[in-house]
């Protein structure tokens, strides 16, 4: 293996971690629009636009960290010379990119179960408790955590057991160009 594959993979799991973070801040975002209406029921016109122009951006920002992680490694290992101060110009290190990216991904999908996992559980118990006083499933306000950390269990767990999928995929855009 040599620097430049290393520090490849080193950028492709620090892109891939943030696609798994950025699921549990990008619903956040948009939960904070709701906290701009009057108790009338009224939008707030001006405060709605400036809280939409910072999803924009942060949503902008994600998507160009995301691309550069994942898809132009080799744009960000020349820029920064990465791999240019090493005396070696091979590790010895006998293991496929991809099998590294597998690790790494079923690693991720696992802290992200564990973390999801309780919280649905503590969501759903919640939901049990404020049942009798709600009543209908839409009207319960715990419910659309309870939806939230159950995507993230099934989106975690989907990692952990389909890591092939998106190693397929960040390998057939590496191979693209």
């Amino acid at each position: 293996m040599t620097p430049r594959t290393f520090f490849t993979l080193v950028l492709k799991i620090m892109g891939i971690y943030l696609v798994v973070s950025s699921v549990s801040l990008v619903p956040s975002l948009f939960s904070t629009l709701l906290l701009f209406r009057d108790p009338d029921g009224q939008e707030k016109g001006a405060e709605i636009l400036i809280v939409i122009a910072i999803l924009v951006l942060v949503l902008s920002v994600y998507y160009v960290i995301l691309r550069l992680c994942l898809f132009k490694t080799d744009w960000i290992i020349d820029k920064l010379s990465l791999d240019k101060q090493f005396a070696e110009e091979k590790f010895e290190i006998n293991i496929h990119r991809s099998t590294v990216l597998t690790i790494a991904i079923v690693v991720i999908g696992g802290l992200m179960f564990v973390e999801s996992l309780p919280n649905f559980c503590l969501q759903v118990y919640y939901y049990i408790g404020q049942k009798q006083t709600f009543g209908r499933f839409g009207e319960n306000p715990v419910t659309g955590g309870m939806i939230y950390e159950g995507i993230k269990v099934l989106i975690s767990y989907g990692l952990m057991t389909n890591s092939r999928f998106a190693v397929n995929f960040i390998e057939k855009q590496r191979k693209k160009k």
